[in-house]
């Protein structure tokens, strides 16, 4: 199925939680928003990957 999102409507869904996140976090943090669970997670270490040919 394809949904089809309001980009303004999830932006002002979403900045709030930007916003606290650039008050309080650090370039390492995330939020990760589901529809019964919030998660605050921090990367430590990754590095990209080139997909297979």
């Amino acid at each position: 199925m394809v949904h089809k999102f309001d980009g303004e409507e999830f932006e002002k869904a979403v900045r709030p939680a930007i916003e606290w996140l650039q008050k309080n976090g650090d370039p390492h943090y995330k939020i990760i928003i589901q529809q019964d669970y919030a998660e605050l997670v921090s990367g430590e270490l990754g590095f990209p990957v080139d997909p297979p040919d």
